[in-house]
């Protein structure tokens, strides 16, 4: 992991006005998205009036189609609109694909009397929205489109006569614009690819942790309940991140659709999804395996031209490459049902045809550097004329390529085309795009290039956003909205009357979706000078030893015989995924009010902090930590003023988790007395910032959490809900968690047979050991090792004060907080004795050993 952290604030309060402009500006853009996305559905699903003018400007062509395409599944993968819209979404696509293949489009892209004006820019706009719906990536129309953009790549054409040009249509010129398109195809295709073996790496995690934890031998040993739970946590892993809104994958997952009453249903649905799965790629892949095959041997009984010979050659290569991975991915999926499914296998292979899909695009990395370097040069020099359209798409393209985001020529780039953009927002027009004979001149509208400029912007952490570029970005967005009640936009030079363009609206959304992308991580990218924040790449939530499933087991039995009268009896386990899928954006398939924020309490060394930075390491976000000393750093009569800057700069943080370390000092309880201290001041205010922050946290995929070791010292006020979703215990690992874990160690460590007297005496051994003590590498091994005669290894010494803390003399202890914590403790002590005398009846009434097999 990494540290970084300014001068313990030094110059917070200096940049929050900017963050607070950044922010309503990422607001405002977000609301333009929505309302456009809303606009082009409500077009589609009510038609204008035959007698009167039709308000919007469409083309009805498939450039138009594809990125109709691009921008309903971006509100649908988002789920940036309501439910019943998404499942309109859903419709549309369907619709708007089934009228690109009745046009056989796939037919005419290598036809020049019958193409599109436009072919290879229609080629990667179809093949860019085809990426990204499911079963249609590999469809004809998309082997097609693929097929296209590579002979393009490989063509040398006019006026720099490289191969990794491409031309938007036929006897026209090469652009970076043309070329950035074609990469974003091919690359989506890539990531498709990608996205598919994550997917299979999920389903192989989930598949190998249910076949080790077979019931017959969780049975035996009394730890059905232990099996029960981590079946459903990793049920709901695997629900949570196939429903992300990262995850493209070429193959359909279908989430829960009415939330799950039972554990049992989400366990069912991970196992119908394997299935699914293996159901969709046996029957897939053989389809693929033919559309490509059709395909190589129409392009082999061409006969193309002389200077096309190469191109054509080049694409039968990359074709025939393609063709011998889908014949291994086919072996693979058509000989293993999803029970026996290799899908780590099969998840490596997809990632190494993905590699092979992106150095398809490999040629253009020369093109695009040679553009980057001569607009670079134009730019720099007054008496030239840069194109400022290209050097954006050529920046764009050769960072997606390269990903070395570090190249200062890319932030040399950012800063020439900040510096050159107009009082409207715009950039001075540059070269066409394409040119034909006839007069035929297409210029690519300023959408485009803000898109392009946007997703630059975003990746570059050496160049910084000012409030005033980006506002400058978003005046387009007033000017060339003709119509104020229909949310639609038309390009700089409109016919007239002025009407909302289909095709321009759609680029617009999409370039305002890069929009609130770069806003929420400059925000992010610089607040972290500020803050200590860390980006953890240690140990991940799947890879964590919980141990709360005794004591979650034994409160819900009382729950369920109204005897337990507390918060929850959700293990730790569960509630990590559901904060999860908050900070991920995923879908969580149980009827649980959402959770992004919670108390964790409990003696130290149990895993506090390690839990926080599990959560923000399997999100890949960053994690903020805050603590008392970063508000008091200046002095008493500074505190309120640093208390308010730094809540207000964490509520403008977005896809993040916050540990409020040690921050019982600042909430401890007040009891009616005057306040005596710094951190007695703080708390009246800190009580609304708490609850703002609750609300901007729900707002912008952020989970907050605070770690104590005296839940009890702590303010009613500052704990309820509105401010905490959930209180939630950490503990020495119990009974049933310490057997549970134990068990399945030595099932996967393949232990022939388990002696259950020294197993027993492993667990009763391991009683008060700290959780965080158990986890560490290698200590469960050591474990293992007394289960095949060995000597039992020496424990850390650990007794019940260490989880039964009393209060300290100088703090008030919470009457119903201590009920609580001292019920807890007799559960503790019941799941021990319920857990260690079910493993002696097993000695007693049983063989002296168990087979693990």
């Amino acid at each position: 992991m990494y540290h970084r952290r300014g001068g313990i604030m030094d110059g917070l309060e200096e940049v929050l006005d900017t963050m607070e402009e950044l922010h309503r500006l990422r607001n405002h853009a977000q609301e333009l998205r929505a309302s456009g996305i809303r606009a082009l559905l409500a077009r589609r699903n009510k038609p204008g009036n035959p007698k009167l003018p039709d308000p919007w400007d469409a083309a009805d062509d498939p450039v138009e189609w594809s990125l109709i395409l691009r921008t309903f599944q971006l509100a649908r993968r988002q789920r940036l609109l309501t439910a019943d819209e998404r499942a309109q979404l859903g419709a549309a696509i369907a619709e708007t694909v089934l009228r690109a293949n009745d046009r056989c489009l796939a037919g005419t892209l290598f036809q020049e009397d019958r193409a599109p004006p436009v072919p290879v820019l229609a080629a990667a706009r179809m093949l860019q929205a085809l990426a990204v719906i499911p079963s249609q990536v590999f469809s004809p129309l998309g082997v097609a489109c693929y097929s296209r953009i590579v002979r393009e790549l490989y063509t040398v054409c006019p006026p720099d006569w490289m191969v990794g040009s491409a031309r938007a249509g036929i006897k026209g010129v090469a652009s970076a614009f043309a070329t950035n398109e074609c990469v974003r195809a091919v690359l989506g295709v890539a990531r498709s690819l990608k996205d598919t073996a994550k997917l299979a790496e999920l389903l192989g995690y989930f598949a190998e942790r249910t076949r080790t934890i077979h019931d017959e031998l969780f049975e035996r040993f009394h730890l059905q309940d232990w099996a029960r739970i981590e079946r459903f946590r990793s049920a709901l892993a695997l629900h949570v991140a196939a429903t992300s809104i990262g995850l493209r994958t070429f193959v359909e997952v279908k989430a829960l659709d009415v939330p799950a009453t039972d554990d049992s249903e989400v366990i069912a649905w991970a196992n119908k999804l394997g299935t699914e799965v293996a159901a969709q790629l046996a029957g897939e892949v053989p389809e693929i395996e033919k559309r490509l095959t059709a395909h190589v041997a129409e392009l082999e009984a061409m006969v193309p031209e002389p200077l096309d010979a190469t191109p054509h050659a080049l694409v039968l290569k990359y074709l025939r490459t393609a063709l011998n991975d889908v014949a291994a991915v086919r072996a693979i999926v058509t000989a293993n049902p999803a029970p026996t499914m290799p899908w780590e296998m099969l998840a490596k292979l997809l990632v190494e045809t993905a590699g092979r899909v992106e150095k398809v695009v490999d040629p253009a990395r020369s093109y695009l550097s040679a553009v980057i370097d001569h607009e670079l040069a134009a730019g720099r020099n007054p008496a030239s004329v840069c194109d400022y359209a290209d050097l954006a798409f050529a920046a764009a393209a050769y960072a997606s390529i390269t990903r070395r985001w570090d190249e200062t020529r890319l932030a040399d780039a950012a800063r020439i085309l900040a510096a050159a953009m107009l009082a409207d927002g715009t950039l001075p027009m540059g070269r066409p795009f394409h040119v034909q004979s006839g007069g035929l001149r297409l210029h690519t509208i300023g959408f485009e290039v803000t898109r392009a400029f946007a997703y630059v912007m975003r990746h570059l952490d050496h160049a910084p956003l000012s409030a005033e570029t980006a506002t400058r970005l978003m005046r387009p967005f007033h000017t060339l909205q003709p119509n104020q009640e229909i949310h639609g936009w038309c390009d700089e030079q409109p016919p007239i009357p002025r009407r909302p363009t289909v095709w321009t609206s759609t680029i617009a959304i999409l370039a305002l979706d890069n929009i609130v992308r770069v806003l929420s991580l400059h925000i992010n990218r610089e607040l972290t000078r500020h803050f200590t924040v860390t980006s953890p790449k240690g140990l991940q939530l799947h890879e964590l030893l919980y141990g709360d499933y005794g004591i979650a087991t034994h409160i819900g039995e009382k729950k369920r015989q109204a005897a337990w009268p507390h918060d929850s009896s959700e293990p730790i386990a569960i509630l990590l995924q559901r904060m999860r899928a908050h900070v991920c954006a995923g879908q969580v398939p149980t009827a649980t009010r959402p959770a992004h924020t919670a108390i964790l309490f409990g003696p130290p060394g149990t895993g506090k902090t390690t839990l926080a930075e599990a959560l923000a390491a399997t999100c890949k976000a960053p994690l903020f930590t805050v603590t008392p000393s970063d508000i008091v750093i200046g002095g008493q009569e500074k505190a309120e003023r640093r208390a308010r800057a730094v809540f207000r700069a964490l509520s403008f943080i977005t896809r993040a988790v916050i540990l409020f370390d040690e921050f019982d000092s600042i909430l401890s309880r007040r009891d009616g007395k005057q306040p005596t201290s710094t951190f007695g001041f703080i708390l009246p205010g800190m009580l609304p910032k708490l609850r703002d922050l609750y609300d901007r946290s729900r707002q912008n995929g952020v989970v907050y959490l605070l770690a104590t070791n005296m839940m009890y010292s702590l303010d009613d006020a500052a704990i309820r809900d509105g401010r905490f979703d959930v209180r939630a215990g950490v503990y020495p690992s119990d009974a049933l968690s310490r057997a549970g874990s134990l068990l399945y160690a030595a099932t996967q460590s393949q232990i022939s047979t388990i002696p259950t007297e020294r197993f027993a005496a492993c667990v009763k051994a391991t009683t008060w050991v700290p959780t965080a003590k158990l986890a560490k590498p290698g200590f469960l091994l050591r474990l293992l090792g007394h289960l095949q005669n060995e000597s039992l290894p020496s424990l850390p010494r650990a007794d019940e004060s260490f989880v039964y803390i009393k209060p300290s003399p100088d703090q008030p202890d919470n009457p119903a907080l201590r009920r609580e914590r001292e019920e807890v403790h007799e559960v503790y002590l019941a799941v021990e004795g319920r857990v260690l005398e079910a493993l002696r009846s097993i000695r007693d009434d049983d063989s002296s050993t168990h087979s693990a097999a």
